[in-house]
Order: structure tokens, then C-alpha cells, then sequence
């Protein structure tokens, strides 16, 4: 992803699961809040949104979401989501040292403290056709030691 970033001419980065979980469709949502916001989050959760997703990565991830939201204190539903419209400059502002696949969490976080404006849209989450889930105990714990390596300054 950091090297489809780095390659990107655009003004604007669309970024997106590879898994077939995000609706393309869904980009024009995002589209419609670029000259508003400088970060467009899609969000799979609360109204207007639609999830096809097993319960247990439902809970799993709104946990996690939850998490990361209140100690990096971003108020936002779905911060870890990995479908997002991102103005290219933060990028080029931000020093990324992202761990896995949690890129746009720390892309937020530090967007957030230099003032740029951040929004959610609802979104289809789709079931993945394609490729298996990295959730389980390990990958939890390493997102946990994240958050508070990015609140804490240590990233």
C-alpha cells in the first residue's frame, strides 16, 4: 500500500481491501465528502451501513474499534476499517511506521493532531471471497501494544 501511495499522482488516495470486502460502488460515498474532509473513512457499522460479516468478527472488530477509539481519542465508529479516501499531502506530512495492516488507524491518528478533518460514511461490508482472516489472539494482542505505542509517542 505505502508503495501504491508513493507512486499515486492523484490528489486524492483510494484505498480498499483486496479481499473483495468494500463495494466499489461504495467510492462514490466517499467521493461526495473529498472537498470537505481531508480523510473519508467508509464505516460497517450503525445506520445506513450493511454487513455480511460471521458475529464473531462483528463483535471482534467493534471491540477493537472501540478500543482504538476512545485511548487515542479519535471519536469515530470504525477506525480500523481499510476502505478510506485520503488526500494524498497527509501522507507526505506524516511520518507512517505502520505495524501489519493497521495503516490507516496511525494515518488517522496522526492526521488528527495536525488538524485535518475526518469523517465516516456508511458502507456494505461484504463477506471476503478471496484470501483468510488474520484475526485471532496474536494478531489481537499486536493491535492492542499498537493503539498505546501510538498514543504514547512510540511510533
Amino acid at each position: 500500500m505505502l508503495e501504491g501511495v508513493a507512486n499515486s499522482k492523484g490528489e486524492h488516495i483510494v484505498v480498499m481491501d483486496a479481499d473483495f470486502s468494500h463495494n466499489p460502488e461504495d467510492i462514490l460515498k466517499l467521493l461526495e465528502k473529498k472537498d470537505e474532509y481531508d480523510i473519508v473513512m467508509g464505516r460497517r457499522y450503525g445506520e445506513g451501513t450493511k454487513s455480511d460479516d460471521k458475529l464473531f468478527n462483528r463483535v471482534y472488530s467493534r471491540f477493537s474499534c472501540k478500543t482504538a477509539s476512545s485511548v487515542l481519542g479519535l471519536n469515530m465508529t470504525d477506525p480500523l476499517n481499510g476502505f478510506a479516501l485520503i488526500k494524498k499531502e497527509i501522507y507526505e506530512k506524516i511520518k507512517l511506521n505502520p505495524l501489519g495492516y493497521k495503516i490507516h488507524m496511525e494515518t488517522i491518528y496522526k492526521a488528527k493532531k495536525l488538524g485535518y478533518k475526518i469523517t465516516e460514511v456508511p458502507t456494505t461490508f461484504n463477506k471476503r471471497r478471496a484470501g483468510k482472516s488474520n484475526r485471532d489472539w496474536k494478531e489481537g494482542f499486536r493491535g492492542l501494544l499498537y493503539i498505546f505505542q501510538l498514543r504514547f509517542g512510540l511510533r
